[in-house]
């Protein structure tokens, strides 16, 4: 059984992880002071994120489709890791799959209601439902980007993680690595974990599109790979 003091000193590590302990980082002319704590966390994502119950398919879940309880999907799992360091720390999220299939067209002002949470880091977590045809015809990287640039229009300071595609959309994710490079974010790739059929929720369901959604397993891998980039904040800019 771990003693009193590791166990303290462990806590006291996770929340100096915690901590934007970089140097100033200059974007365009105006400077970020990377040494904010976090408070709040907003991820935007898709169905993988939260899908409100749909019987015509056989998702009866309102959280992330084909995770078998609330707190099996990644976002709740991350929440937990945020607030065994920080009981404090709140964890907003929304399905964002209306931009993903309207992206060149989307009115990026229903966004504000989020804006208004002051968000310090963001988790953009989508890809899946971008066609390959509509991305350059649409221009998506140009879009992806934009989505960055208005959540950080009023607030420069926001920290954002790209996370790519669960499923592999190499095309895609090469332009949201991109984009994430070209606004000076951070970028996770995840989509190695379909390559394992058990990350998978096959034969749990019989509608085919909710089954390839990231089972528990899945989604615990999901979380596991985003906790591992946050707790290395360093490389956020």
């Amino acid at each position: 059984m771990m003693s009193i003091k590791p166990r303290v000193m462990i806590i006291m590590f996770l929340q100096i992880t915690l901590l934007f302990a970089v140097n100033s980082t200059v974007l365009g002319e105006q400077r970020v002071d990377s040494n904010a704590t976090i408070k709040r966390v907003l991820i935007l994502g898709n169905s993988i994120t939260r899908h409100a119950p749909a019987p015509n398919i056989g998702w009866y879940g309102d959280w992330g489709m084909a995770a078998s309880s609330k707190d099996k999907d990644f976002v709740h799992i991350l929440q937990a890791k945020f607030r065994q360091v920080s009981p404090s720390v709140t964890v907003d999220f929304e399905n964002i799959a209306s931009f993903e299939r309207t992206f060149w067209e989307y009115d990026l002002s229903k966004f504000d209601s989020l804006l208004a949470l002051h968000p310090d880091l963001i988790i953009l977590r989508i890809g899946e439902n971008v066609k390959a045809e509509w991305i350059e015809k649409h221009n998506f990287k140009l879009c992806y980007e934009g989505l960055i640039d208005y959540f950080r229009k009023k607030d420069n300071k926001i920290k954002v993680l790209c996370v790519s595609s669960f499923w592999k959309t190499d095309k895609i994710d090469q332009i949201t690595e991109s984009a994430s490079n070209s606004r000076n974010c951070s970028y996770l790739k995840i989509s190695q974990l379909s390559d394992d059929p058990a990350n998978m929720a096959l034969g749990k369901f019989e509608h085919e599109g909710v089954a390839k959604h990231p089972s528990d397993k899945g989604m615990a891998a999901i979380a596991d790979l985003i906790w591992q980039k946050i707790s290395s904040l360093q490389e956020l800019k």
